[in-house]
């Protein structure tokens, strides 16, 4: 092939190579015998062809070698570099010569190799071939055998497992095929590409005298990359003689033209402006370099873009560790997450929050740890934030607005940490995508009884028998919050009760028939609400108070109402206790005086995050169809001083120090109210405890955990006195307190030896 630089009327050839030529093969399998004049035509061609690029290659790389070096000289080295480059030239010239002589050398041994592999035929496989030779010795390999060889091959033995390829013989329809490709490619070299840009000269440089006849012409067509107009400009007193020493701001860098900024290539979408992410696209721009992208490689980018993309843009929606993109719409002003996904209606769920106090009413002196939820807008509450109740917080008194906007809680007041919203937001990190979103109410009232002790008092009926506006609040929300999300486009796929109560029924001896009952007109009203919506109960043993004795009816933790709600879960497929919050620490709260107090029974902003995530692995666990439970006394037997202690748990139990305040070193275990004392505690299987006692126990005392008072010199501090240091092995990092953990503490619980 010959490679020419065209003029605008003449063709100078500059350097000719024939096509490379390899023997080619008439069929499968030759005999043996000599080689055939052709044959070692084509051989000795190759030989030469493989020699003549070698040598070609080399001295393309000693010259650009040396240009470089020169480029980056000084105007003085330059001048001395020129009076030194005809001696470089000889010597390169002489290394050729060498190397010229070692490469003809190696052609010759590889020649005689494939000679003797022609003479010897074809052998179906490699090691079949290897086997007849000695080492040095060529052999050749049918192509489509056993080894897969695609072409015929000719080896040379290096040793007796292994082999050099020599040579592959093409077929001649390869041949043609190459000498096609490469005559087009040579035409388009010549002739420019038909493209938009073909017919122009982009340099063209004469010689000095004004010849008509320019010397160089360059042209796009054939090739990805064009010559830019700085490059002719720096070429021209090159051509024209004027060569002199190069000057700096004569080297192969340009500085950037003023039209640098318009883009040269912009595929994809056209419509962006300037500054923006293309969705599907690719946009380059002149640099001031010598040569710009063509419309051939314009043309083929374009055909393997994929098309713009039409997905609506993904935003990040997750905060305090969660790490969470998803798309959202547009809806009366606000961002919501997309009500389909994929083709499918996005699920939701409701997160009511019920009970006392403790859940979302009242308000603690401690920092907030967040003043809205990690998934601000997949969270959603009742639009009446502006008032002193609703939103994410249980209501101070008052009738809230009977309408049915939800708004993201990214814009929620709030002037309490929220037990639900952060049960909410972990749950749908937990369930990971499509993110599921969350309408959100805390209804609770403080200091309220189940049946209050009038006729408007209680969160479920007066003492008249009457419905409380307590109640008729909850069903008003979580009404509304059905309503809410029907009417953005969800689907509703279940609503989660969170309720934590018991405090001021403490000692009800009808506390789990009571709300047993409660919970069946609550799931009766919710079927009337919200068609077709599963109901689940979420529960928490209350942990009881950091000071009081036995005397005090609202002291210490023997209460009946914490045995009670176990009665409850048991009693109720679709309620589960999701935990004992005896484990988590008590807050800040106003002493009355204008001051803070360490409160003996209201819990810390940073417990109620805790409190929600522990709730969250409940939901999912429930979602997903698996168990969740607490680990619980079931029996003890005594042997001696010891009683053995088994359990009910999903994992096998831990006996750790470290989770929450454990007052003396019995774990929480007390027998007979403390007249027998504890020893000793260790694990003795896998969901067994074993206590070491100083007397030997009775039958029919008395067997607690985490079910007593404060004990006498015990000083009360941030953990309510009732504790425990067994769990089992369930443990998972809180996201939203780092360094916290998320346990499945040993309920608060009492049987009889």
């Amino acid at each position: 092939m010959q490679i020419t630089i065209w003029g605008a009327n003449t063709q100078a050839t500059v350097l000719a190579v024939p096509l490379l030529g390899v023997p080619t093969l008439k069929g499968d399998k030759g005999d043996p015998g000599e080689v055939s004049p052709e044959a070692q035509a084509r051989i000795d061609a190759a030989i030469q062809v493989n020699a003549n690029l070698t040598a070609v290659r080399e001295e393309m790389e000693s010259a650009r070698g040396q240009a470089v070096a020169s480029a980056g000289a000084t105007a003085g080295d330059r001048v001395a570099t020129g009076q030194d480059r005809g001696a470089t030239a000889t010597d390169r010239a002489q290394v050729a010569a060498d190397r010229a002589a070692v490469e003809a050398a190696r052609a010759a041994a590889e020649a005689a190799a494939i000679a003797a592999a022609l003479n010897a035929g074809y052998f179906d496989t490699i090691a079949l071939g290897r086997a007849a030779v000695a080492d040095s010795e060529g052999f050749a390999v049918i192509a489509g055998g056993a080894d897969g060889l695609s072409r015929a091959s000719i080896f040379r033995r290096e040793s007796a497992t292994t082999q050099k390829l020599l040579v592959q013989i093409v077929s001649p329809s390869e041949i043609e095929a190459e000498v096609s490709a490469r005559r087009a490619l040579a035409s388009d070299l010549a002739n420019g590409a038909p493209r938009t840009d073909a017919s122009v000269d982009l340099i063209t440089l004469s010689n000095a005298d004004g010849d008509a006849d320019p010397i160089v012409v360059l042209r796009p067509g054939g090739v990805d990359f064009i010559p830019s107009s700085e490059l002719g400009e720096k070429l021209a007193p090159l051509i024209a003689g004027d060569i002199g020493p190069l000057l700096p701001e004569q080297d192969f860098a340009s500085a950037p033209d003023d039209d640098d900024a318009v883009p040269l290539l912009l595929i994809g979408d056209e419509t962006a402006s300037e500054g923006e992410t293309l969705e599907s696209g690719i946009v380059m721009r002149p640099d001031g370099l010598d040569f710009i992208p063509s419309q051939l490689l314009a043309d083929r980018l374009a055909e393997r873009l994929p098309e713009p993309s039409t997905a609506t843009p993904l935003y990040q929606v997750g905060e305090r560790g969660i790490h969470a993109l998803d798309e959202l719409d547009e809806i009366g002003g606000r961002l919501y997450p997309s009500i389909s996904i994929n083709g499918a209606t996005r699920n939701a769920v409701i997160v009511a929050v019920y009970g006392q106090s403790n859940d979302d009413q009242y308000v603690m002196l401690d920092p907030l740890v967040w003043p809205n939820p990690p998934m601000p807008r997949h969270v959603l509450m009742l639009n009446d934030v502006s008032s002193v109740f609703g939103g994410l917080r249980g209501y101070t008194g008052g009738a809230p607005p009977d309408q049915h906007d939800l708004v993201p809680a990214r814009e929620a007041a709030t002037g309490v940490q929220s037990i639900g919203a952060a049960a909410a937001a972990r749950f749908i990190e937990l369930m990971g995508q499509p993110y599921k979103v969350a309408a959100v109410r805390g209804s609770s009232v403080g200091g309220t009884a189940l049946i209050g002790n009038s006729a408007t008092n209680g969160i479920w009926r007066g003492n008249t028998g009457e419905l409380t506006p307590a109640w008729s609040r909850h069903t008003q929300d979580i009404r509304n919050c059905y309503l809410g999300l029907v009417a953005l486009g969800y689907e509703v796929e279940a609503i989660h009760l969170l309720f934590g109560h018991g405090e001021s029924d403490w000692n009800n001896a009808s506390y789990a028939e009571n709300l047993l009952t409660m919970m069946d007109e609550r799931e009766a009203l919710c079927a009337i609400d919200c068609p077709a919506v599963p109901v689940r109960w979420f529960l928490s043993q209350q942990g009881g108070r950091s000071v009081g004795t036995e005397t005090l009816s609202s002291g210490g933790g023997r209460h009946r109402s914490r045995l009670e709600i176990l009665d409850v879960e048991d009693a109720r497929a679709n309620a589960l206790l999701t935990m004992p919050r005896y484990r988590f620490a008590l807050g800040m709260s106003d002493d009355g005086a204008g001051g803070a107090q360490l409160d003996t029974i209201h819990m810390a902003y940073r417990s109620r995050v805790l409190i929600g995530e522990t709730h969250a692995f409940a939901m999912q666990a429930v979602a997903r169809g698996e168990d969740w439970y607490c680990p619980r006394m079931i029996s003890a037997t005594i042997s001696s001083n010891e009683v053995v202690v088994d359990f009910r748990s999903l994992l096998p139990l831990v006996i750790d120090f470290g989770f929450c305040r454990v007052r003396r070193a019995d774990a929480g275990f007390e027998i007979a109210q403390g007249a027998v004392p504890i020893t000793g505690v260790r694990q003795t299987g896998a969901r067994q405890i074993t206590l070491t006692c100083a007397t030997a126990p009775s039958i029919g005392q008395e067997l607690s955990l985490a079910w007593r008072d404060l004990g006498v010199g015990e000083a009360a501090d941030e953990y309510v006195a009732s504790t425990s240091a067994i769990r089992d092995a369930f443990e998972a990092p809180s996201l939203f307190l780092p360094g916290e953990r998320i346990l499945r503490p040993a309920v608060g619980n009492r049987i009889y030896l």
